[in-house]
C-alpha cells in the first residue's frame, strides 16, 4: 500500500528546491563485490584495446525521482570524466510507475534500445523487481546499476543495517539491506549503495533525513547533488581486472573476419551465436553497395528485429496508454494507430478500432477482453491498458476519437547503397540485426562492387553468455603452415599439409598433460599436398595435432573446438 501511495506522490508532488549545493563529500568507497558487476563498463570507460568506435549507450529508468536533475548531473559528469567516449544517454523513466508496471514497459523502452548500461531506481515489491531485472538479463547484454533508496523518513538514519537482525516488518531497512542486495547478486547487477552514501553525508554535516528533500520524497538541490555524487562514485574506480577487453566477454564477443577468397565481388560469411550482431568496417571504399542476409533472409524478414516502441500517452498525463503490446506475426516497420470509438464517463469501458500505416485496417475490440488483430501482428492483454488507471489517478477521461499511436521499429539493416554507406561512415559500427533468438545464426554480407573495406570486424551479443563468432571456410587455403581448423555449419574441418605421407593426425577429448592421443585414420586427400578430416562440432570437446615422423614428442600446434560454446581454441604445445 505504501508503495502505491509513493507512486501517486511522485507524480503530483511539487518540487521546491533548496539553495544548498554539495558540501564536502563523505568518505565512501564502493564495494568490490558490487563493482564486479560493472566490469565491462569500467573496461570501456577507462580504456579498451582494439580501436573500436567507442559509442556507449546509457538508459536511466525508474519513476519520477529518476527524472529529477541528479540524472543529468550524472550524465554531465560521465561526459566530463571520459571525454574519449561517445555517450548516448536517455532518460526513459515514467512518473508514478513502480516496478510492477515498469516490468511491463521495459520491453518497449529499454530492450528496444539495447543499451550498454542501465541505471535503475524503482520502488516496488520484491517479486515485481525480480521480473524487471529478469527481463533486462534475458533480453539485453546491458550491465545494470540498481540504486538503493535514499532516506526520506525521520528515524531512517539510525535504522538497523545488519541483515540478520532486521525484521521483515521494518520495510525500508529490510528492502535495502536484505532482498534488494540478494536480487542484485542473483541477477548479476551492481547495487549502488546510495543509502549508505546518503547517511554518511548527513552524519558528516550533522543534517536530518528531511534536510535533503524538497517535496517528499523528492530530493532538493543539495539532495540532487548528493544523489549524483553517490552514483558517479561507481564509475570512478578503475577496472578490477586491468587490461580486460570489454569485447571479449561471455556476453559480448568481437572477432576479425576475413572476406571469402574469391575473384568475384566480395563476400563476408560468418557464424555467430547471439541475439544481435554488429559490423565494424574499416576504410570503406567510395563504391561499396552491401546486402545483408542472416539465416538466408534479409534481417527485416526475420522475427525479432522489428519491435514495438512505447505507446503515446494518455491525454493530459505522462503515462503510456498501453503498458505492453505483444505480437503473433511478422512485423512490418510502420506506425500503428488505435482510435477510441466509445468510452464510458468513468473510463472503465471503451471500444476501439486499429489500423497500421502499411497493414491497413486490422480489427476492432474493447478493453474488456484480450485483443488479437486480424493480421495477428497486434496482441493486447486486457491487463495492459492504462487509460482507466489514469482516470483513477488523475481524473482525466479521453474523448471518443482519441488516438493512441506507437511505432514498429526495425533494429537492423538489410543493406546499404554506396551513398548511404558514405553518409554513415562516421558511425563506425552498425547493428545488422537485434532481437534475434539467442542461438546460432549464419551471416552473409555481399557486394556488387569489387572494392571492399580493408578490415572487417563483427561483434556478437548474447544475454545468455554464449557469444561467439567464427569465420566460415568455403575454400581450402592454398598454403598452410602446420594445422588449421575451419568451421562449416555444424561440421568442422582439420586441414594440414601432407609431405610425402610423413605426417599423421591424432586426436583426444581432453587437453591435459596425460592426454591419450589416438591416431585418426579416416582422412581425405584434398589436394596433392593437403589432407583434411571432417568432424561434428556439436558433440563435445575435441583437440587435434599433427605429428611428423615416428616421434610424438614435438607435435605441431594443437587446435580444438569447445562443443558447448561452438568456439575454436588453439594451444601451442612446444
Amino acid at each position: 500500500m505504501l508503495i502505491r501511495f509513493l507512486s501517486v506522490v511522485v507524480v503530483f508532488g511539487l518540487w521546491v528546491p533548496a539553495t544548498h549545493g554539495l558540501r564536502e563529500a563523505p568518505e565512501f568507497q564502493p564495494s568490490p563485490l558490487h563493482l564486479r558487476f560493472l566490469s565491462r563498463t569500467a573496461s570501456i570507460l577507462h580504456g579498451t584495446p582494439s580501436g573500436i568506435a567507442r559509442e556507449f549507450k546509457v538508459i536511466f529508468y525508474g519513476q519520477s525521482i529518476t527524472l529529477f536533475p541528479w540524472w543529468n548531473q550524472v550524465a554531465q559528469g560521465l561526459r566530463a570524466r571520459f571525454p574519449h567516449i561517445k555517450f548516448v544517454i536517455e532518460n526513459l523513466a515514467i512518473p508514478g510507475f513502480a516496478a510492477d508496471r515498469l516490468a511491463e514497459t521495459v520491453t518497449s523502452d529499454v530492450v528496444l534500445v539495447q543499451p550498454d548500461l542501465v541505471i535503475l531506481h524503482a520502488y516496488g515489491q520484491e517479486f515485481d523487481t525480480e521480473r524487471l531485472l529478469a527481463t533486462l538479463r534475458l533480453k539485453t547484454t546491458a550491465e545494470v546499476l540498481v540504486q538503493s533508496d535514499h532516506l526520506h523518513l525521520n528515524g531512517q538514519l539510525e535504522e538497523e543495517t545488519d541483515p540478520s537482525k532486521i525484521a521483515i516488518q521494518d520495510w525500508w531497512a529490510y528492502r535495502n539491506a536484505v532482498w534488494l542486495p540478494a536480487l542484485c547478486a542473483r541477477y548479476g547487477c551492481c547495487l549502488a549503495d546510495v543509502r549508505s552514501y546518503w547517511k554518511a553525508y548527513l552524519r558528516r554535516h550533522q543534517l536530518k533525513e528531511l534536510d535533503l528533500l524538497g517535496d517528499w520524497p523528492h530530493p532538493n538541490d543539495e539532495g540532487n547533488e548528493v544523489m549524483s555524487a553517490a552514483v558517479l562514485s561507481y564509475f570512478e574506480a578503475p577496472p578490477l581486472e586491468p587490461g580486460a577487453d570489454a569485447f571479449d566477454t561471455p556476453t559480448v564477443r568481437l572477432a576479425e573476419v576475413s572476406l571469402v577468397d574469391s575473384k568475384s565481388p566480395w563476400v563476408l560469411e560468418a557464424d555467430f551465436h547471439g541475439t544481435r550482431v554488429d559490423w565494424i568496417p574499416h576504410d570503406i571504399p567510395d563504391a561499396c553497395d552491401v546486402t545483408v542476409w542472416i539465416d538466408g533472409r534479409a534481417p527485416s524478414a526475420l522475427d525479432g528485429p522489428t519491435a514495438f516502441g512505447r505507446t503515446s500517452y494518455v491525454e493530459g498525463t505522462y503515462w503510456p496508454a498501453i503498458q505492453r503490446i505483444d505480437s503473433g506475426g511478422l512485423l512490418l516497420e510502420e506506425t500503428w494507430t488505435l482510435t477510441l470509438t466509445e468510452i464510458a464517463p468513468n473510463a472503465e469501458n471503451f471500444r476501439f478500432r486499429l489500423e497500421g500505416s502499411r497493414t491497413g485496417f486490422d480489427g476492432v475490440g474493447s478493453n474488456e477482453t484480450n485483443f488479437l488483430s486480424h493480421s495477428g501482428r497486434i496482441i493486447i492483454d486486457k491487463s495492459q491498458w492504462f487509460i482507466s488507471a489514469a482516470f483513477r489517478g488523475a481524473g482525466l477521461v479521453p474523448k471518443s476519437g482519441f488516438r493512441v499511436t506507437w511505432e514498429a521499429l526495425f533494429r537492423g539493416r538489410d543493406g546499404w547503397t554506396s551513398e548511404t554507406l558514405r553518409r554513415a561512415r562516421d558511425e563506425g559500427r552498425w547493428t545488422l540485426a537485434a532481437g534475434l533468438m539467442d542461438g546460432p545464426h549464419r551471416l552473409r554480407l555481399f557486394s556488387k562492387s569489387r572494392a571492399a573495406p580493408r578490415r572487417n570486424q563483427l561483434v556478437a551479443y548474447s544475454p545468455t553468455g554464449n557469444a561467439s563468432i567464427r569465420t566460415r571456410a568455403w575454400t581450402v587455403p592454398e598454403t598452410l603452415s602446420a594445422l588449421t581448423l575451419r568451421g562449416t555449419g555444424s561440421q568442422g574441418w582439420v586441414i594440414w599439409p601432407q609431405l610425402n605421407d610423413r605426417s599423421r593426425l591424432e586426436g583426444c577429448d581432453r587437453l591435459v598433460p596425460e592426454a591419450d592421443w589416438v591416431p585418426i585414420h579416416d582422412v581425405h586427400r584434398l589436394t596433392e599436398t593437403i589432407s583434411g578430416y571432417e568432424f561434428g562440432i556439436g558433440d563435445g570437446q575435441r583437440f587435434f595435432r599433427v605429428v611428423t615422423g615416428a616421434s610424438s614428442e614435438k607435435p605441431s600446434r594443437v587446435v580444438g573446438t569447445d562443443g558447448a560454446n561452438s568456439t575454436f581454441v588453439e594451444k601451442v604445445t612446444h
